[in-house]
């Protein structure tokens, strides 16, 4: 089951509004601070004080300040084993991992200080962080890259890396709202319901009907009209305009929740349900899914206890995990009003501005 994370370093009336984790683990509270905990060697905590409570690698047991920030109003994080932090005034900042220049600093050195990540006349608004690779989308809505282009996650020519952010020319008339980084695959969603792929396809992740590779960025096709995607590792995710939600990818451990265990979903696919969701969080072999009513549901590996079931067992289907004091999480009647093309698409393109 979940239990609540000890907060000795967080006061108790400051609610944590976002959370980032991997190896470590990344809490963004209400009041534009961040906290951070776990597996801490090469930089990646940004922690250089002294803490009583650590092991090797200066690891962390609990959450504690990232004090680099004290000053400044976080609004949004992302992470994998390198960060990205953007400010209220919409500065970005980096550390972390670096050794394919992913955080797009002209280096392949560690960075253990947050530095500021910028683009020469643009306006960073989102990020996404692949393994050793990362992706940026400006206010503009072009797309840029950086870091290892090893199977062509970048959509850029050749497999070198790219040491600072890259565009990638492909997309700059695609009007894109929304990037995903994979293992080493990458999704770009546009503002008309277009979702394109690139890059490694060993178990149809890209939603192609095959498991060739792509080079360049290919349009996918699936029958609803998409407003989210997600991928973690080897799986993609696609929530419809519907709450329904199609996977396809990885699916050994059935972290899909499409009833088998088919290591590879080459095709888009529906999960069936009698529930619609709004949102959708990937584990390394398991997923979760919240529903429209505030619920959470569960799938995939579960050997550590990771689906918070109360018991240890793989599974390919659906499986509602229970928590205690979870307030609810229904859908808003705000964006029950969205169910149109053009009010979805005004309120998308609103959030880039």
């Amino acid at each position: 089951m979940f239990l609540s994370i000890q907060q000795p370093q967080i006061p108790s009336n400051v609610k944590i509004v976002q959370v980032c984790s991997w190896n470590q683990t990344m809490l963004l509270s209400s009041d534009g601070k961040l906290y951070v905990g776990g597996y801490g060697s090469n930089g990646r905590l940004s922690i250089t004080t002294n803490i009583n409570n650590h092991n090797n690698h200066n690891n962390i047991n609990y959450p504690v300040p990232l004090s680099f920030f004290k000053s400044k109003f976080v609004k949004k994080i992302w992470c994998l084993d390198h960060y990205f932090a953007l400010t209220s005034k919409n500065e970005l900042y980096g550390w972390g991992l670096n050794d394919f220049s992913q955080l797009g600093l002209n280096s392949t050195c560690y960075i253990s200080t947050p530095q500021l990540i910028s683009i020469p006349n643009e306006t960073i608004l989102k990020v996404a962080a692949g393994s050793i690779y990362s992706l940026f989308l400006c206010k503009s809505q072009k797309v840029y890259g950086c870091g290892s282009n090893n199977h062509f996650q970048l959509s850029l020519p050749g497999k070198h890396k790219r040491n600072i952010p890259t565009e990638i020319p492909f997309l700059s008339d695609k009007n894109i709202i929304q990037v995903v980084a994979g293992h080493i695959h990458s999704l770009f969603l546009s503002n008309d319901f277009k979702i394109w792929g690139t890059g490694n396809n060993s178990y149809g992740q890209l939603g192609l009907s095959s498991t060739k590779h792509q080079e360049k960025c290919v349009l996918l096709k699936i029958q609803e009209k998409i407003i989210k995607i997600k991928s973690r590792r080897h799986m993609s995710f696609f929530l419809s305009i519907s709450g329904n939600v199609y996977a396809c990818g990885y699916n050994g451990n059935g972290s899909m929740g499409i009833l088998n265990y088919n290591n590879k979903i080459t095709v888009p696919t529906l999960i069936q349900s009698k529930f619609k969701f709004q949102d959708i969080s990937c584990g390394w072999r398991h997923c979760l899914f919240l529903t429209t009513r505030g619920e959470v549901y569960a799938s995939g590996i579960n050997d550590k206890g990771q689906l918070g079931t109360n018991v240890e067992e793989k599974t390919n289907k659906l499986v509602k995990v229970k928590i205690k004091n979870l307030s609810s999480l229904k859908l808003s009647k705000y964006l029950n009003k969205m169910r149109s093309k053009k009010k979805l698409i005004d309120c998308i393109i609103k959030t880039l501005k």
